[in-house]
């Protein structure tokens, strides 16, 4: 598995907090207020990312008094037809501190791929969690990736139309089923904010 898989195990609450802000289609983002110093949270960060990253410092890309940045994994499910299939794809995250707030963003970086098909990758441009598409805007998005992974995939001219074909005709279903599959993606994506909120806000154990 590549350096950037080293190691991220992420602990998810059950429940998640409001909708973290989608700035881009990549980026998450979500500022917070704290009574705790900048010293505070920097060492609230620390703490939450040696208990959920396998190796700290095997993940950890910048580290200074006031901004940490971790790379690593992320797990996440997609619906697809009758199947649930289990992914792992790269992200940046971010944790930029101020007096009386900090700020978190999480970036899809890199590559994705199915956990049982490890070897066939995929950018995180082949998913539409990241925007609100409509309908009408959700088919050219999933007929230009169709073409790219035919074309990545060898596929002939015939096998590209029918593939296209395909998806032109079940754009109903697909849309569906993006609706559950971003629905599941931002649930996840808040519960990670939420986890590493609670983790800054927690008190020391006086013991």
């Amino acid at each position: 598995m590549r350096k950037l898989a080293l190691a991220l195990l992420l602990i998810f609450p059950f429940f998640a907090l409001g909708q973290v802000n989608n700035t881009t289609d990549k980026r998450f983002s979500m500022v917070y207020k704290t009574d705790k110093t900048i010293e505070q949270v920097y060492s609230k960060t620390k703490e939450w990312i040696a208990v959920n990253f396998k190796s700290a410092n095997a993940v950890v890309q910048l580290d200074t008094s006031d901004k940490i940045i971790a790379k690593g994994i992320l797990p996440f499910k997609m619906k697809s037809k009758e199947y649930i299939v289990d992914y792992v794809g790269d992200i940046s995250l971010t944790i930029a501190m101020r007096e009386g707030r900090y700020k978190i963003d999480l970036d899809l970086i890199g590559e994705t791929y199915a956990i049982l098909y490890s070897k066939m990758k995929f950018d995180w441009d082949m998913f539409a969690v990241g925007s609100d598409y409509t309908k009408d805007e959700l088919l050219p998005f999933l007929l230009y990736n169709s073409k790219k992974q035919a074309d990545n995939m060898g596929f002939s001219k015939k096998q590209k139309e029918k593939l296209i074909r395909n998806v032109t005709e079940n754009i109903d279903a697909r849309y569906a089923e993006n609706l559950v599959n971003k629905e599941a993606f931002d649930e996840q994506i808040n519960n990670l904010f939420k986890s590493i909120k609670e983790g800054i806000d927690a008190e020391d154990d006086d013991w």
